[in-house]
């Protein structure tokens, strides 16, 4: 059958295309979509260059995305545990690769998605990569009881990272952007400081202060943003590298030899099993009223104006918090 959908035809060229959706083969469920959620940084990065996304054995051209909700409407042969009608949420594929999310229809595998608890929205459960990525970077950095930590970026997964490190009893919890309206979201979000790192005396005056914190993570997408979390870290910390940045960086390497630093890189793909948690886990705490995403939800817009949402994505607009697409009404 046709479906609609949208094509990165090449590097920065967007366009709406009918596609071919094929029926459910033995594993499969066919999936009809009701919201497709951007990641700003990320997508930005892989629509800039072919090389970017290498690492998802895509090419251009392709249906780009990895966060979509939707109900299944058909199921195929030997699927056991889902039927039509059922609500799901589905990212990448078991081999790490995006699923097409932008589009109408998706077909995909029936162990490659979960199920949207009851208590959950649509527009809430849109979310589930992003919150999986949070969920994953704060379970990487294993933080428990008090410890301290810092997350430098708020975009939504910072905002959200900061509400998992609350969950999980961090204390403080210091957010570092820098756009202050960012930074006074992470404040109502939970953090208990916010700082913008470009602000050369208050950064200083506050490391003179206290010496840094056990857990950093960053989420910048930036050389300058992950020097600062190496800058930000006590001595013995662990630094958890979570930024969608393709190629190589010049990083403080005095800072992590002379503090002893530990590094883990936090590709959620490299560790797919945690992911799969991390995504129960955001699902879970949104059903809870743990985490909100209230304050993160933009007016869907619908895939007609796909073109003019990545240019803003590319020119960076930081008025797009994490941009959804409606593909019907659920």
């Amino acid at each position: 059958m046709k479906s609609k959908a949208i094509v990165w035809t090449s590097p920065r060229a967007v366009e709406l295309q009918e596609v071919e959706i094929g029926q459910p083969g033995p594993g499969e469920v066919l999936v009809e979509n009701v919201l497709s959620a951007v990641s700003p940084g990320t997508e930005a990065e892989w629509l800039s260059s072919d090389e970017s996304h290498h690492v998802l054995e895509t090419t251009f051209p392709f249906v780009p995305g990895y966060s979509r909700v939707g109900r299944i409407v058909a199921i195929g042969e030997g699927v056991e545990h889902f039927r039509p009608g059922d609500r799901i949420v589905s990212g990448f594929d078991h081999l790490g690769r995006p699923i097409g999310a932008h589009a109408a229809h998706t077909l995909t595998r029936a162990s490659d998605v979960d199920r949207i608890p009851d208590g959950v929205s649509f527009e809430q459960a849109a979310f589930f990569i992003l919150g999986q990525t949070a969920a994953m970077m704060v379970k990487l950095a294993h933080v428990e009881l008090s410890d301290s930590i810092g997350i430098v970026g708020q975009g939504p997964i910072g905002n959200l990272a900061v509400q998992f490190a609350r969950a999980s009893g961090a204390s403080p919890i210091v957010a570092f952007d820098l756009v202050p309206s960012r930074l006074a979201s992470a404040l109502a979000a939970g953090a208990t400081e916010a700082l913008d790192p470009a602000d050369e005396p208050a950064l200083q005056a506050w490391l003179d202060r206290t010496g840094g914190l056990s857990r950093m993570i960053d989420l910048s997408g930036h050389v300058s943003g992950t020097n600062t979390a190496l800058r930000a870290a006590a001595p013995g910390a662990t630094v958890i590298l979570s930024t969608g940045y393709a190629g190589s960086m010049c990083l403080d390497y005095g800072a992590i030899f002379g503090k002893g630093l530990h590094l883990i890189g936090g590709y959620v793909n490299s560790q797919p099993t945690l992911a799969r948690q991390s995504t129960r886990t955001y699902l879970r705490l949104v059903e809870a009223g743990v985490v909100d995403i209230g304050h993160l939800l933009d007016t869907p817009f619908a895939p007609e104006d796909a073109p003019e949402i990545y240019r803003r994505v590319l020119d960076r607009d930081r008025s797009l918090i994490a941009p959804l697409f409606r593909w019907r009404e659920d």
